[in-house]
């Protein structure tokens, strides 16, 4: 609200056209929608994995409730049972925000009450070291209440791992999304991503993804110029 009283020399922007029409309602100003760029290489490896007894499952970002960490563990949880395969479920534990400690809490509970799987817990990292752990992983998840852009999703995209996410993730691929509040759609989902080993689904989200780029290079450019 501070900046929007700043007439002289601040400028509002936004990477969502979403959050942008609300700030212009809500703030009665004008706000330059200015969206994420994310390069993506020439060529990304869509390596097969080698399948075995255990699946690692990525569901990364600071932990707090609109994240929906705690839904996408029971789901995985579900799916591992499914495959008869042990999980190693992957997430961040030392950036808790907006009251994100019960969740945490909870998680820890529900791997407790299943020990059959692990829950593998990493430190925050810098971007280097986070997409090693990245190239190891056989699904992420990223099946949050709102986003704006979602840089851990593209960070699966460009090592090529399948992925589910909710809407909110918008320039992914239809075959990625499901619906947040409900485990069953989360469920299917990883099934649905998990059978497209092929890798027809990360292809699409790839495409997703460069279609993305493309209009917010657009955009930056028609801004700057």
């Amino acid at each position: 609200f501070a900046y929007a009283k700043q007439k002289n020399n601040v400028v509002i922007s936004t990477n969502s056209s979403r959050v942008n029409n609300e700030l212009e309602c809500m703030l009665n100003i004008y706000s330059v929608l200015l969206p994420n760029y994310y390069p993506i290489p020439e060529h990304i490896n869509y390596l097969p994995k080698e399948e075995t007894e255990i699946i690692n499952i990525g569901c990364f970002g600071a932990i707090r409730p609109l994240k929906n960490h705690l839904l996408q563990a029971m789901a995985a949880i579900q799916f591992a049972d499914d495959l008869e395969k042990t999980l190693h479920f992957h997430i961040n534990i030392n950036r808790l925000e907006d009251n994100g400690g019960p969740v945490l809490k909870n998680i820890k509970g529900l791997f407790e009450n299943r020990p059959e799987h692990v829950l593998v817990q990493h430190p925050w990292s810098n971007h280097h070291d986070f997409m090693h752990i990245v190239k190891k992983l056989d699904i992420g998840m990223q099946v949050s209440f709102t986003e704006t852009f979602n840089i851990v999703s593209a960070d699966y995209v460009v090592e090529g791992i399948p992925m589910v996410v909710s809407k909110e993730v918008q320039w992914a691929s239809f075959t990625a999304k499901v619906d947040p509040t409900s485990f069953k759609s989360i469920v299917e989902g990883l099934h649905r991503v998990w059978g497209l080993r092929d890798f027809q689904s990360q292809r699409l989200n790839t495409m997703g993804l460069q279609r993305y780029n493309l209009e917010s290079k657009d955009r930056w450019l028609e801004y700057l110029s």
